[in-house]
C-alpha cells in the first residue's frame, strides 16, 4: 500500500519543506548578516519546518534551539534552556558543562534540583535562568552560531526575562546569529515595538504568510508524480479553498490524493472536500464553543463577509465595544489576520464551517 506523500501531522523534515525557498534564503542571509530577526505567524503555518530547514542549510554554523512552546512558569522557561544545551547536541553539552564551571555552578547538579520534588530543593528559577542565558551566549561565541528562540513570546512566562536575555546578548549582537519565533503575532510586535520593553527595535521582523498558487501547484504535482497519481487541475481548487494556509493545504492535498487512487484528483474533489469537511468539524466547532459569545458573533460577522459595525451585527446584539474587543483578542490570539486591511479568519476549515453552519445574512 502507497503512504501519502502529504504528510501534514507535524514539523517536515528538511528536505521536505517546499514553497519556502525565498523566505528561507531571506532569513539565512539575515542571520549570517547578523541581524538579529523575528519570524512572527499563526500556528501550524509551518515557522518549525522553515527553521528546521535554516538550520539544515546552515552547515558550517551550530544551531541552538530553544523551544519555549511548553513553558507556562520560570520553572518551565529553565528546563527549556537546559534541554536546548544538554539535549540537542553533545559538543554544545560538553561546552555548557564546562562554561558553566566557570559561571560558579554546575549545569548537571541544576539539573537534577529541578527534578526535585519538594519546592524547598528547587533552585531558585531566576537565578538559573539568568545562569543558563549566560552559560548559552558563552557557547555561542565559542564557534559561529545560531540561537534561534521558538515560540519567544512564552518568556513572558519568567519576570524580567527579555531584560536578562537583553542584557546577555546586547555586545554580541554581531558574534551571534538570532532568530525568534512567534505564533502570537500581537504578543512578538509588543515585544520588539513596545517603547517599554527591552528589546525595542532590536529586530527585523519577518512575516511568514500563505503558500502562494505555485507553491501548491509545485507541492501537489511532485507529490501525486513520485506516487504514479494524476492531480489534474485539484492544486487550483485546493488553494481556493485553503488560501495557502500550509496545515490545511496539506490536509486538503492528502484527501485528494487518497480519493485519486483510480482517477484524476480534480475530478473527485467533491468527495475529497466532504471527508475534509467531516473530519474538521468536531475539531472545529469545538474550538468555536470554547469561545466567548462576542468572539463568536465576530468570527461569524468575518467569515460571511459582513461589517462587524451595521445591520448584521445589530440583529446578533453585537455592540461596538463589544466588537472592537472581540476583534482585537483574536486577532491577538491569531484566529483573526489582517491582509492588507481586511480582516479574515486564518483557520480556512473553521470559516467554511461557519458559513455552513453559521451563516449570517
Amino acid at each position: 500500500m502507497k503512504l501519502s506523500p502529504f504528510d501534514y501531522t507535524g514539523p517536515l523534515p528538511a528536505e521536505r519543506v517546499t514553497g519556502r525557498d525565498e523566505l528561507v534564503d531571506d532569513l539565512i542571509e539575515r542571520v549570517t548578516a547578523r541581524r538579529p530577526t523575528a519570524l512572527l505567524g499563526p500556528r501550524r503555518f509551518g515557522k518549525t519546518s522553515v527553521l528546521t530547514k535554516i538550520a539544515a542549510d546552515l552547515t558550517e554554523i551550530t544551531t541552538v534551539t530553544i523551544d519555549l512552546m511548553p513553558v507556562q512558569s520560570p520553572h518551565d522557561a529553565v528546563r527549556a534552556l537546559m534541554a536546548a544545551l544538554l539535549d540537542a547536541d553533545a559538543v554544545v553539552a560538553a561546552q555548557a558543562e564546562s562554561i558553566s564551571a566557570t559561571l560558579g555552578f554546575n549545569i548537571a547538579v541544576l539539573r537534577g534540583e529541578l527534578r526535585a520534588t519538594r519546592r524547598s530543593q528547587q533552585p531558585d528559577p531566576t537565578v538559573a535562568f539568568s545562569n543558563l542565558i549566560d552559560t548559552l551566549v558563552k557557547v555561542a561565541l565559542d564557534r559561529p552560531t545560531l540561537i534561534v528562540f521558538d515560540e519567544f513570546q512564552q518568556i513572558a512566562a519568567i519576570d524580567n526575562g527579555t531584560a536578562v536575555l537583553r542584557t546577555a546578548l546586547q555586545h554580541h549582537y554581531k558574534d551571534v546569529g538570532l532568530l525568534f519565533a512567534g505564533s502570537q503575532p500581537s504578543a512578538m510586535r509588543d515585544i520588539f515595538a513596545n517603547p517599554t520593553q527591552p528589546f525595542l527595535f532590536q529586530a527585523d521582523i519577518v512575516e511568514i504568510g500563505p503558500l502562494s498558487l505555485g507553491a501548491v501547484v509545485d507541492l501537489i504535482a511532485d507529490g501525486f508524480r513520485r506516487t504514479e497519481r494524476t492531480p489534474g487541475a485539484v492544486a487550483s481548487l485546493i488553494h481556493e479553498f485553503t488560501g495557502g494556509h500550509p496545515l490545511r493545504t496539506m490536509q486538503a492535498a492528502h484527501a485528494a490524493w487518497q480519493h485519486a487512487d483510480d482517477d484524476r484528483a480534480d475530478q473527485r474533489w467533491g468527495e475529497a472536500l466532504s471527508s475534509l469537511r467531516t473530519a474538521a468539524q468536531p475539531a472545529v466547532s469545538g474550538l468555536y464553543e470554547q469561545l466567548a459569545t462576542d468572539r463568536q458573533k465576530v468570527l461569524r460577522l468575518v467569515a460571511s463577509a459582513r461589517p462587524l459595525f451595521g445591520v448584521e451585527a445589530d440583529q446578533l446584539r453585537l455592540s461596538t465595544g463589544g466588537a472592537q474587543h472581540a476583534r482585537d483578542r483574536l486577532l491577538a490570539e491569531a484566529h483573526l489576520a489582517d491582509r492588507n486591511g481586511q480582516l479574515a479568519l486564518v483557520d480556512p476549515f473553521l470559516a467554511d464551517w461557519l458559513r455552513r453552519e453559521r451563516p449570517v445574512g
